[in-house]
């Protein structure tokens, strides 16, 4: 250490050989400054005051800056002590070079600075407990993410009372298991953020033990998984979804293929046993009957073959209608209208400003079957006496818009994941790149508007 001796009016009357080499000032040279030639701290108006402290302290330690003869500032630490020799006072300074030290605080600080980022980068907070001296330090990104204030005091307990009432018992227990066992910790857990509603939380941990199989310390990181657990959930909820309408398309699937046998058994096979036994009839009197007698007949077969023939084309109509492949879809959906009009006896307008919309055969499809579905919502449901449906296209998209004057569609029923038909239209929008819009209102009707891009 350098050490130098100072009189009351701040001469330097001594300076060892260390000092000389620290500063670069000879010791002759020395014995001609004062100490506030050496540190800018210490100008000539609070000499007074430092002496005085230091008499009545004794020894007094500081970290300051000495100038060196080349004008440098070196940092140092400097331990004052008083000394009295008869009636000469003196200050004994031992003065000792601290840049390494000063420069491995500031490597400290900078890469505690980098932690810090790199923490709030990660939304990670930096936890340690020792649990010997049942000391906790928590990082300020771990602060943000609980929303506890600074100036709390790091606790287990105050941990353990942020968790969520339902999930504090189950998070206590495994922070003791993995104490007793010595082993890692991997928690998910829920806190009420003060301004942030509640949160899903996981904290992953490493347990340090002694040699003795003790725990002394655990030590980890804690993350915010709110926006993973939320996605989860959605994917479980979709997920549900799917299976539930996969169920649905069977039902309808199975449902469909018996109205179809039934109809084919209804209408076409009990025509077709009709025209066998007007042949037969025509066999066995072949011989007997008029002329007349045979082309009455002959019509009336004819007849039945007409009749059979138009319940075929409806048949065929409603599982594809032929106008859909050979007109498009602008004039598939109008002949829907009309159909359904005559059907059902609800007035249906269809009001087009296209002549014709080219799409590809699955987006034509998917939204004639959504139109489809839409109208046979309103006779199931909506109790209404008009339907409005518009077609158009707006910035290369096209706008299908179905619109009732029924009973309207609450908010909870487009969302009730057993509303089969309303998940089935959207599944079918959605498959080829569209997107569907439900919107209802008590007495006020119910408007479907499904946007599909052209290109």
């Amino acid at each position: 250490d350098a050490i130098y001796w100072i009189d009351a009016q701040a001469n330097i009357v001594y300076a060892n050989a260390t000092a000389s080499a620290m500063i670069g000032y000879s010791r002759d040279e020395f014995r001609t400054m004062t100490v506030h030639d050496l540190n800018p701290d210490f100008p000539p108006d609070k000499w007074p005051e430092f002496w005085a402290e230091t008499r009545t302290r004794k020894t007094l330690t500081l970290d300051t800056f000495h100038r060196a003869k080349d004008g440098r500032l070196i940092p140092v630490e400097i331990q004052v002590s008083f000394l009295a020799y008869g009636e000469h006072e003196f200050h004994c300074a031992f003065v000792r070079d601290i840049t390494e030290r000063k420069r491995a605080e500031e490597d400290l600080r900078r890469n505690l600075e980098y932690l810090e980022l790199a923490q709030t980068g990660a939304e990670a907070g930096l936890w340690d407990w020792n649990i010997g001296s049942n000391k906790v330090t928590w990082s300020k990104q771990y602060y943000r993410l609980y929303g506890l204030s600074p100036a709390t005091v790091p606790s287990y307990e105050n941990w353990l009372a942020s968790v969520y009432e339902e999930d504090r018992q189950r998070a206590d227990l495994a922070v003791r298991e993995a104490k007793k066992g010595c082993s890692d910790i991997n928690l998910d857990y829920r806190i009420v953020h003060p301004e942030r509603g509640l949160r899903w939380l996981l904290s992953i941990g490493r347990t340090i033990c002694n040699d003795d199989g003790g725990a002394v310390r655990m030590t980890g990181f804690t993350f915010d998984i709110t926006e993973r657990k939320l996605a989860e959930k959605e994917l479980q909820r979709t997920l549900g979804q799917v299976r539930n309408l996969s169920r649905r398309l069977e039902v309808v699937r199975e449902e469909e293929r018996t109205r179809i046998a039934r109809e084919l058994h209804d209408e076409l096979g009990v025509r077709m046993a009709c025209l066998k036994m007007d042949l037969s009839r025509m066999q066995t009197m072949r011989g007997d009957a008029s002329p007349a007698k045979l082309e009455e007949r002959i019509l009336s077969m004819t007849e039945q073959v007409d009749t059979t023939i138009a319940a075929v084309q409806d048949l065929v109509a409603e599982l594809r209608p032929g106008v859909l492949d050979d007109l498009g879809l602008v004039a598939a959906i109008e002949w829907q209208c009309l159909d359904f009009e005559r059907r059902s006896g609800i007035r249906c307008v269809c009001d087009s400003k296209e002549e014709e919309i080219r799409l590809d055969s699955a987006k034509a499809t998917a939204a004639f079957r959504i139109c489809q579905e839409a109208l046979t919502n309103v006779l199931r449901h909506a109790a209404a006496k008009e339907i409005r449906v518009r077609l158009e296209l707006v910035d290369r998209q096209l706008l299908l818009d179905i619109q009732d004057d029924g009973q309207g569609i609450s908010p909870e029923k487009v969302c009730d994941v057993r509303s089969f038909g309303l998940l089935g239209m959207c599944e079918r929008a959605e498959a080829v790149g569209g997107v569907l819009r439900i919107v209802g209102l008590p007495g006020m009707g119910t408007t479907v508007t499904l946007r599909l891009p052209c290109d």
